[in-house]
């Protein structure tokens, strides 16, 4: 009489396997229950580097070259817009200030002579008058003497050639797309930025005592 083993008995739902046990031999988890932690790690570190390093590679392919080359470009974009701003503002302020002095000191000159070819006694009025009038001179010639107004304009137009050179190169690489020429043209920009520094910077007053001495 043969002996008939008992059924197996299923374990019930909810339970898990105590902690140590090991898994058979030949079995394998499902598909898409493992999941490796090395891609999650390369996005992670992927999301952290720029999108263009210079010399290097693009790590967003999806970007056309004319976005790799606004990202790459915007900080000194955006520097070059403001400055020129800036410096607009300051030519047309000395400007200003320029003929509105150059009025008053002939508009001061014409009264005192016409005080000192009276017989009145004017002489404090003329003395006043005088006052004003050297400290008129001596303001026009500190901005006479440091080159103003037209040194800001002169900046002006330099950072104006690199907001000009910046649009121009991303509307040619809309048109004409490539990496390599986009690669180019942020190497140029970065060129031309740091040029118009050194011309500003040459456009000193002190520059060419400190260079001379």
């Amino acid at each position: 009489m043969s002996t008939q083993q008992p059924p197996e008995t299923e374990q019930p739902p909810g339970t898990e396997q105590p902690a140590g046990t090991e898994q058979p031999a030949g079995t394998e988890q499902p598909p898409g229950t493992e999941q490796s932690p090395e891609p999650e790690r390369r996005r992670r570190h992927s999301s952290r580097l720029p999108n263009w390093i210079p010399g290097g590679k693009i790590f967003e392919r999806n970007l056309r070259p004319y976005e790799v080359f606004d990202r790459a470009t915007t900080e000194i974009y955006d520097d070059a817009k403001r400055w020129q701003s800036n410096y607009l503002y300051l030519y047309w302020f000395l400007s200003c200030v320029t003929v509105i002095f150059m009025l008053s000191q002939l508009i001061i000159a014409a009264i005192i002579t016409g005080f000192s070819a009276s017989n009145s006694g004017g002489m404090v009025v003329v003395a006043a008058l005088g006052g004003a009038n050297t400290f008129v001179a001596g303001v026009l010639a500190l901005i006479r003497g440091t080159g103003n107004p037209e040194r800001q304009q002169r900046n002006q137009g330099e950072m104006k050639k690199v907001v000009v050179f910046i649009e121009q190169k991303s509307r040619e690489l809309q048109v004409t797309p490539d990496l390599q020429v986009a690669r180019g043209f942020i190497q140029e920009a970065f060129k031309v930025y740091g040029e118009a520094w050194d011309i500003i910077e040459q456009n000193r007053p002190n520059y060419f005592t400190t260079t001379s001495t």
